[in-house]
């Protein structure tokens, strides 16, 4: 399927599949300098890329982890990882977004169009409008096929759960 992939083995030996889904819509991932973050990113990225998915790759640190993954099949630019660049990806994805919300609304179906991740390393680095075009495609691109993989060493203050933890 386009939305699944692999996130690692179980005790008992068993492969762990999980996707993209109402459910799950999009995925954080979070943890501290040198956990594995862009490690697991990067590998959920090649198992979407192999599924027929758009990818939308931005990079806080400037491009040191996702640009190497510019090479894979549906990449649609190459990574994002300048301020300008991070907000012209965004204005980009929520365009598509737009557009096909318009043609749900006209009836359309988008069924056949590619699913969309939206890949971000370090979201916490981000210019404010940048993270507003980013909240405004959480809150939205579900419906129409538009996820995001999002990794941060804060999610607090990303705005990804209140200062419990929880979301």
């Amino acid at each position: 399927k386009d939305n699944q992939f692999i996130v690692g083995e179980s005790a008992q030996g068993k492969i762990i599949v999980m996707g993209f889904s109402d459910d799950v819509p999009h995925v954080g991932v979070f943890g501290a300098s040198g956990g594995g973050k862009s490690v697991t990113v990067k590998t959920i990225l090649a198992q979407m890329s192999r599924a027929g998915n758009s990818l939308v790759l931005v990079d806080g640190k400037w491009g040191s982890e996702l640009s190497p993954l510019d090479c894979l099949d549906g990449v649609a630019a190459p990574t994002a990882f300048t301020e300008d660049e991070i907000t012209a990806a965004f204005t980009w994805v929520v365009s598509q977004m737009e557009s096909r919300y318009g043609a749900l609304r006209r009836r359309e179906s988008i069924t056949k169009l590619p699913r969309i991740v939206v890949a971000c390393d370090e979201f916490q680095d981000f210019s404010q409008e940048a993270k507003d075009l980013l909240s405004r495609v959480l809150r939205q691109g579900r419906a129409v096929k538009i996820n995001c993989l999002v990794s941060t060493q804060h999610p607090i203050l990303a705005g990804f759960g209140d200062s419990t933890g929880r979301r």
